[in-house]
């Protein structure tokens, strides 16, 4: 019996671990066309900023650069905040997206590190 639980609980443990980073690709992946739809215009393809857009509104690409180490090192609650109630010049999305779309777009700007 401990031998069976033993057993269960490796096996458990592998497919977890294997499970998790497969999970968070397709959620990139997923976010990717809604970063295409909804974030690209001012954050451009790659993420580094739209450098028109951050002209129009005065400020420098940088601040609209989701690349970027400090942005980067904010947690995902920070980030999903950001992303549902907007902040400066960025809309608020909490009413143009649902928390799963809120999710895979955090993924994607994840998957754009430096």
């Amino acid at each position: 019996m401990k031998k069976t639980l033993g057993i269960i609980a490796i096996l458990a443990t592998i497919a977890l671990i294997g499970i998790t980073p497969i999970t968070g690709v397709a959620q990139a992946a997923e976010g990717k066309d809604v970063f295409k739809a909804k974030c690209q215009m001012c954050h451009g393809a790659a993420g580094a900023g739209n450098e028109t857009i951050a002209k129009a509104f005065g400020l420098k690409p940088e601040r609209l650069d989701l690349t970027k180490k400090s942005l980067q090192a904010r947690s995902d609650t920070e980030l999903i905040a950001t992303v549902k109630s907007g902040k400066g010049n960025m809309p608020a999305f909490n009413d143009k997206l649902g928390d799963t779309d809120i999710k895979a777009v955090i993924q994607f700007i994840r998957s754009l590190a430096k």
